[in-house]
């Protein structure tokens, strides 16, 4: 999963960087409680996340979305404020060892723009 901050830029811009630090300390720590033990959650850059989690049995990425799109449904209370926080997911799943991290990668990438503009488009209308 390529995971990024909707409009994080006017999270810092409207309570500094500081605040802005603060929230991406706070949000990585609800995908970390959102996965299983055996995933990984980093943080790949600015306010970009992404989570390596092995999927078996019939469980789905799409749940795991739908549970991390609810926790980020209420506003985070952060310095005193209370910030409303969006993601756009994208999800590449692959059967392990049939290709390499970074075709993986952006395939999630290429995913998460998809959310990104379909957000934008709903949000639009």
């Amino acid at each position: 999963m390529f995971i990024d901050v909707n409009e994080f830029k006017k999270i810092n811009d409207t309570y500094g960087h500081m605040t802005g630090d603060e929230m991406l300390k706070s949000i990585a720590t609800v995908l970390q409680k959102m996965v299983k033990e055996t995933a990984q959650v980093d943080r790949l850059s600015g306010d970009e996340f992404v989570i390596l989690q092995k999927m078996q049995n019939g469980e789905g990425a799409e749940e795991l979305c739908s549970r991390i799109h609810h926790a980020f449904e209420a506003p985070f209370f952060q310095d005193g404020h209370h910030i409303p926080v969006s993601l756009s997911i994208g999800v590449c799943e692959f059967e392990f060892g049939q290709r390499d991290f970074v075709s993986i990668l952006d395939e999630a990438d290429q995913e998460m723009y998809k959310a990104k503009n379909m957000r934008k488009v709903r949000l639009q209308s």
